[in-house]
């Protein structure tokens, strides 16, 4: 994954003319109609400053204790003696570590189906779109060509509003190289920033893009904390605390699980400690499935693995849920992009 650059200056002399121009303003008398709308939007901050931070630059370099400034969706200044703007939004940020945003090198985030597209059926299979494409009337455009689709372009498939985009943003993910993926010749892409609107997800020269997190960003016990994309400001939500009740149920041992209906199957070997930390392996399609974080508290349960979903495509599986007897049931979320309901029975009807 490759980083976006951490530091640019903004253009000289943009912020001065603003601020004469506020200061002229307040100098003219106001019309006599001007009254205040409560319906308007609220003025963005002109500036940010994140203070007191750990800045672990694009180069690799490490600021220990240093402030980024962020202007109109630009990094104005970075580094431990920097000047912060009189009206901006100071944002205390001691004990955290502020990163380039990461930048995902291909995948179709954010890109809505396009309905109605002639040369991309089959989900990525030429041959059948080469069968579909049959019957259909001949053109005399770069539609005839079998299963490609050189006119299709990313940019216009966006959807701003998609909830991929709050995932991977959520993961630290800034800006994506989106493309489509149907056919052999899929079609143009785009580079993307993961928020705004489609006008702004595409604009040029706009980097003010960094994850703020709680520690060494590759760590397994690391949260993001705030991201920002484009200037715009993200705030994570802190985890869920463990619950501190104790185990009121007995899940050590074996247990079936059926997935989605009964459409997959696993077996969970399990063993729980006195505290109610839960560790062990999930065996299913997949292959093995190593615990890497779990607990049960009363008879409320969470299971947290790490499992290959595809080449180069690893995903956290969280399973959570009640126990009941001898059964349990609950949702196992798939990287927060997939869902699926399951239940679980001990084999042998209770034999351990």
């Amino acid at each position: 994954m490759n980083r976006t650059a951490l530091a640019r200056r903004l253009a000289g002399g943009v912020v001065p003319g603003l601020l004469l121009a506020s200061l002229s303003g307040l100098a003219a008398p106001a019309p006599a109609d001007a009254q205040y709308m409560p319906s308007q939007a609220p003025v963005p901050p002109p500036f940010f400053a994140l203070q007191n931070a750990r800045i672990v630059t694009g180069t690799g370099a490490v600021i220990e204790s240093g402030t980024v400034v962020i202007a109109n969706g630009l990094i104005e200044a970075v580094g431990a003696e920097v000047e912060v703007p009189g009206d901006a939004w100071l944002i205390d940020v001691s004990g955290l570590t502020v990163y380039p945003g990461l930048f995902d090198g291909l995948s179709r985030i954010g890109m809505a189906a396009q309905a109605g597209n002639p040369g991309g059926g089959g989900g990525g299979n030429p041959f059948a779109v080469l069968a579909e494409q049959a019957n259909r009337p001949r053109t005399v455009g770069p539609e005839d060509r079998p299963a490609t689709n050189s006119w299709v372009n990313a940019a216009d498939m966006l959807d701003p509003d998609s909830d991929e985009i709050e995932t991977w943003r959520s993961g630290g993910f800034t800006n994506a190289l989106v493309a489509p993926d149907d056919g052999i010749v899929t079609g143009q892409g785009v580079v993307v920033n993961l928020a705004g609107d489609e006008q702004e997800m595409v604009e040029a020269g706009k980097i003010a893009n960094l994850v703020v997190t709680d520690g060494p960003l590759f760590d397994e016990d690391t949260d993001i904390r705030m991201v920002f994309v484009d200037g715009h400001r993200f705030e994570e939500e802190a985890p869920e605390p463990r619950p501190t009740e104790p185990p009121a149920v007995d899940m050590n041992g074996a247990w079936l699980l059926s997935l989605n209906n009964d459409s997959q199957e696993a077996t969970a070997e399990l063993e729980v400690s006195e505290d109610g930390t839960i560790s062990g392996v999930i065996q299913g399609e997949r292959g093995e499935q190593q615990i890497t974080d779990g607990w049960v508290s009363g008879n409320e349960f969470s299971i947290t693995v790490s499992a290959t979903m595809g080449p180069g495509m690893d995903v956290e599986i969280v399973y959570t849920g009640t126990v009941e007897g001898e059964s349990i049931e609950g949702n196992a979320s798939f990287g927060g992009m997939r869902n699926m309901d399951f239940t679980g029975t001990r084999p042998g009807g209770g034999v351990r």
